[in-house]
């Protein structure tokens, strides 16, 4: 018989908070850098602004969310900055850490970031002009002449992201409804977000394999001592 630690399933509350202030926090280095683009263009005149700068907004987008929800939680095996602020961590089940990561993350922005990622190199084969047609039909196309190329690209692109959003909040709401337990995202990512903080500790047979969840394994408990 060994002692063995409990770490529960991070309540929604936590998760959700702790989601909300990453992508503020993300969302405002990203916006930082793109004024940062626009100020090195010297112009904010759209007409005038060079096609090839939205795909860089777009890799900035990319390269951002990229580093701060995946990379940094795959190599410190903590999580974000507001995974540590609200003491919860990733802890992958089982398969590749890094691919579940993404997994978990797929939903959320990666499929998002993509599409216009992709918006960027459709407009840096575009002059100042049609790009600003573009950009007018994605965000009014309504301007767009009927049945135009520019009115269907925008109303694919706008019904697409619709379809993301509504996707975002059914995790957000399957993340509330099963507070302190799996969700849907967890089973899908192969992850789940644990409570950083021991609440009880009791003795368990050293040959159990099946464990239940929010219990850590002897390799998480090892990997949680070593930090």
């Amino acid at each position: 018989m060994t002692q063995k630690q409990i770490y529960p399933i991070a309540s929604a509350n936590r998760r959700i908070w702790a989601r909300i202030l990453d992508l503020i926090i993300c969302t405002c280095v990203i916006i930082g850098i793109d004024v940062l683009i626009v100020l090195v263009n010297g112009t904010r005149n759209i007409d005038d602004f060079a096609t090839w700068k939205y795909l860089l907004m777009g890799l900035v987008l990319v390269i951002c969310d990229f580093i701060y929800f995946i990379l940094v939680p795959y190599l410190t095996k903590k999580g974000t900055l507001m995974n540590i602020a609200f003491k919860t961590k990733i802890v992958n089940q089982k398969g590749n850490y890094l691919v579940n990561l993404i997994k978990k993350e797929l939903f959320i922005w990666v499929i998002i970031d993509g599409v216009i990622l992709v918006i960027g190199i459709v407009l840096c084969f575009l002059n100042g002009k049609e790009a600003h047609d573009l950009i007018n039909a994605i965000t009014d196309f309504t301007n767009a002449d009927k049945f135009s190329a520019l009115q269907v690209i925008a109303t694919v692109f706008n019904s697409f992201l619709t379809f993301l959003f509504i996707l975002v909040l059914i995790v957000f709401a399957n993340t509330i409804y099963n507070s302190r337990r799996h969700t849907w995202l967890d089973n899908f990512s192969n992850t789940t977000m644990a409570y950083m903080v021991s609440t009880t500790t009791k003795p368990i047979e050293t040959k159990t394999k099946k464990l239940m969840p929010g219990i850590m394994d002897e390799e998480d408990e090892k990997e949680l001592n070593n930090l």
